[in-house]
């Protein structure tokens, strides 16, 4: 009977000491990055907290601004993973457009931002241009050619008018908007 006792109760121990040593080794390193980022490695080699970034045009007006408020570098990859991004894209043609959204991913080639979860693209009305908002889960951002791009439903309001549809192009800079497929609107004139 004592060997069925043993037996039993070391069964029992077992899996309450692989999770005393789960908790432990969790505890042990405090250092990993937050967990709203997606993972592209476990630790990155520096980060920063409350980058705030601009470049300059050819005649030195302000053209773009990045702000987040961490930025972790994963130089293996060539990636950069960005918690709270707000892109501000200066244009010719009307207000600024201001970006925001709960992450973001760089590559090295620098052109590229991935902005996800919760994006917002939004500029407000001008001389000539009506207020735009753009929704949606998740928004490529080509910097040198201020072209934004999402694969995923995206909603539009201009004023009290309504679109929707499955895909998106948008040229920021002359204002061009392409939606692929599954497109609604409901438009109100006055």
């Amino acid at each position: 009977m004592k060997f069925w006792t043993s037996r039993l109760v070391l069964f029992l121990l077992l899996p309450l000491a692989l999770v005393a040593a789960f908790y432990f080794d969790a505890w042990r390193n405090p250092s990993a990055p937050p967990e709203e980022f997606v993972e592209v490695e476990k630790y990155p080699d520096y980060f920063m907290e409350q980058v705030h970034a601009r470049t300059f045009s050819k005649t030195g007006s302000l053209d773009r601004e990045l702000r987040a408020d961490r930025f972790d570098n994963f130089s293996a990859t060539g990636q950069g993973q960005m918690l709270s991004p707000h892109v501000v894209i200066r244009t010719d043609t009307g207000p600024p457009w201001q970006i925001r959204a709960e992450q973001a991913i760089t590559h090295d080639n620098g052109n590229l931002i991935e902005l996800r979860r919760s994006v917002r693209a939004e500029r407000e009305a001008g001389p000539e241009t009506t207020p735009v908002a753009m929704t949606t889960e998740a928004l490529d951002l080509d910097t040198l050619t201020d072209i934004a791009t999402s694969d995923l439903r995206v909603d539009i309001e201009t004023g009290r008018s309504r679109i929707s549809g499955t895909g998106m192009k948008a040229e920021l800079g002359p204002q061009h908007l392409l939606l692929f497929a599954d497109v609604k609107a409901r438009a109100i004139t006055e």
